[in-house]
C-alpha cells in the first residue's frame, strides 16, 4: 500500500517566503510528487504548548508571527483549509498514543507552517491541520511524536516536521561564506540521517560536531527527528538547499516512494461515528474514568469509544466534558452505538422552535432564521429603539453584533476561565489542596497554580493545564 511522505524542511527565516533560494523549487519539485496527497499534519517549533493542541478549523487563519520584516510578507497569506475530522482523528491518535491532546479550533498557521508549505503546495489546495510541539518535547519525545502520527501516511496523509537544520540566530550576516561550524553540523546530520543512524540522532548534542552552537535551543531541531519518526524503515532522500544568512542550513530531508498513486483517504474506517459529518458543531469533548482520561475528539468519536467501554464495564462512571466550556454531557448509552450517537444533542444548539401559541406563518415572506423571544426593557429603551432606522428590532440586532464583535476576546477569556473553573470543582474538587490551586488560579499566581497541580493525577493535571492556557 502507498505511504505519503514524511518529510522534514528547513524553513530558515521568514524572509524565505520572498527569498525562495536553492530551496524553493527544489520543495515545489517535491510538492508535484505529493499532489495526490490527502492532506498534510505539520509540526512547526513556533507553536509551543501544554500538551498537544492540533488545528481544528475549518480555514485556518495566516498567523505572521514575526517583527520588523519588509511589509511584502504582512500581505502574504496561505488559505489551506483544515479538516475537522482529521483534526479529530489526530488528537485520538495522539490519545491512543499517550499524550495529551486537544483540537483548537481558532488557531491558525504559523510561518514554520505557512511558509515552506507556500513552496510544496503553492495553490494551498491540500487541507493542512497543524500540530503543536509540546513545552518539554525532548529528542526522544520528538521520535515518539513522530511514531504516533505514522500511520496516518498508510492514509494518504503527509507528516511534515518543519524546523532549521542550524539555527543559532545569533550570529545571522547578510554576507560572507556559510560558517565552518554550521556546514560541519550539516555534514554531519546529512550522514546521520542517511546511514539511519537514530541513536546518533537522538545523542546529536553530545556526538554532533558544534551541536550547542548550531542549536542553543533545540526546538528547531526536534522537528527532524518528528520526521524520522514518522519515516519508519523508509529510506531518506537528501534535498540540498544550501545556507542562508550565513549559518542557517536550509537542508532537508524526505523518506518515501513517489511512484505509486495515492489512495484516497477514509478517516478512521469502520468507525461509525465518521458517518456523521457536518451532524455537531466543531467543539471537543474529553471523558474521564475517575482521574483518567479515556477519550478525546469530536462528540460522535468520544461517545463511541466510551460506548465501548460502558459495554465492557456497565457501572463504570464515565464523564464528559465540552472541552470549551468545561460543562458535562449527559450520553444515553442504551441500545447499540447507532441508538447512542442518534440521540446526541450538540451541545450548545438551543432550541430555537417557536412556542405553540405562535401562529404558523402562511405563504409569504420567509423566515430567513429569525426568532422570536421576549426581551423585557424599560419604556425610554423602547423609545430610543422605536427612533432607530429600520426599527426595534434591527437596532436591537446590532447592537448585539456590535456587542459581540467588540467583547470576543474578553468573552472568550472568561468563557475559558469558566471552563477551568468548572473541571476543577468536577474533577479535582475531592483532591488534596483544591481550595489553594482554585485561590491561585483566581489570583493569576500562575507559578503557584502550576506547582500546587504538580501533586494532582498526571491526566487532570494536563487537561486542566491545557485548558487554563486559554484563559490568560
Amino acid at each position: 500500500m502507498f505511504r505519503a511522505p514524511a518529510i522534514f524542511v528547513s524553513h530558515g527565516a521568514p524572509t524565505f517566503a520572498l527569498e525562495p533560494g536553492l530551496l524553493g523549487s527544489r520543495l515545489t519539485d517535491l510538492g508535484t510528487r505529493l499532489a495526490s496527497a490527502s492532506a498534510i499534519v505539520v509540526v512547526s517549533p513556533h507553536w509551543q504548548t501544554c500538551g498537544i493542541r492540533v488545528t481544528g478549523a475549518a480555514w485556518p487563519p495566516t498567523i505572521h508571527d514575526f517583527g520588523g520584516f519588509p511589509s511584502a510578507l504582512y500581505d502574504l497569506t496561505y488559505p489551506a483549509p483544515g479538516s475537522a475530522s482529521l483534526a479529530a482523528e489526530v488528537a485520538s491518535l495522539l490519545i491512543d498514543g499517550g499524550l495529551v491532546a486537544t483540537v483548537d479550533t481558532e488557531r491558525g498557521y504559523d510561518h514554520g507552517a505557512w511558509v515552506p508549505l507556500r513552496y510544496l503546495r503553492p495553490d494551498a489546495d491540500t487541507p493542512v491541520i497543524q500540530v503543536s510541539m509540546p513545552h518539554n518535547l525532548d529528542p526522544a519525545g520528538a521520535l515518539r511524536l513522530g511514531q504516533i502520527l505514522a500511520p496516518l501516511r498508510d492514509r494518504g496523509v503527509a507528516v511534515v516536521g518543519s524546523g532549521s537544520l542550524t539555527h543559532n540566530l545569533h550570529e545571522v550576516r547578510r554576507d560572507g561564506d556559510a560558517a565552518a561550524y554550521a556546514k560541519a553540523f550539516a555534514a554531519w546530520s546529512r550522514q546521520a540521517v542517511l546511514a539511519g543512524d537514530v541513536d546518533a540522532l537522538l545523542d546529536y548534542r553530545h556526538v554532533a560536531p558544534s551541536a550547542i552552537r548550531a542549536h542553543p535551543t533545540e526546538e528547531h531541531y526536534l522537528p527532524l527527528l518528528v520526521a524520522l519518526g514518522a519515516a519508519g524503515g523508509d529510506a531518506p532522500m537528501a534535498i540540498d538547499g544550501g545556507f542562508t544568512y550565513g549559518v542557517l542550513s536550509m537542508d532537508s530531508y524526505a523518506w518515501a516512494s513517489f511512484t505509486r498513486k495515492v489512495l484516497p483517504i477514509t478517516f478512521n474506517p469502520g468507525s461509525i461515528a465518521a458517518s456523521f459529518p457536518g451532524a455537531f458543531p466543531m467543539s471537543t469533548y474529553t471523558a474521564f474514568h475517575g482521574h483518567t482520561r479515556v477519550a478525546s475528539g469530536t462528540l460522535p468519536a468520544v461517545a463511541e469509544r466510551c460506548k465501548v467501554m460502558f459495554d465492557a464495564d456497565s457501572a463504570a462512571t464515565i464523564l464528559v466534558y465540552e472541552d470549551a466550556t468545561g460543562r458535562p454531557v449527559d450520553i444515553d448509552y442504551r441500545g447499540n452505538v447507532q441508538d447512542v450517537l442518534a440521540r446526541l444533542t450538540p451541545e450548545g444548539e438551543s432550541d430555537v422552535s417557536e412556542p405553540a401559541s405562535v401562529a404558523k406563518r402562511g405563504p409569504g415572506r420567509p423566515k430567513l432564521g429569525v426568532v422570536a423571544r421576549e426581551v423585557t426593557l424599560l419604556p425610554r429603551h423602547w423609545d430610543w429603539l422605536g427612533r432607530q432606522p429600520g426599527g426595534a428590532s434591527v437596532a436591537l440586532r446590532r447592537l448585539v453584533e456590535a456587542a459581540s464583535r467588540d467583547n470576543a476576546s474578553a468573552d472568550r477569556t472568561r468563557q475559558a476561565r469558566e471552563a477551568v473553573d468548572r473541571i476543577m470543582l468536577a474533577l479535582g474538587g475531592d483532591l488534596p489542596g483544591y481550595e489553594e490551586v482554585s485561590r491561585a488560579f483566581h489570583r493569576n499566581e500562575r507559578e503557584r497554580f502550576e506547582a500546587l497541580l504538580d501533586a494532582w493525577p498526571t491526566d487532570v493535571r494536563d487537561y486542566i493545564r491545557t485548558l487554563a492556557e486559554k484563559a490568560v
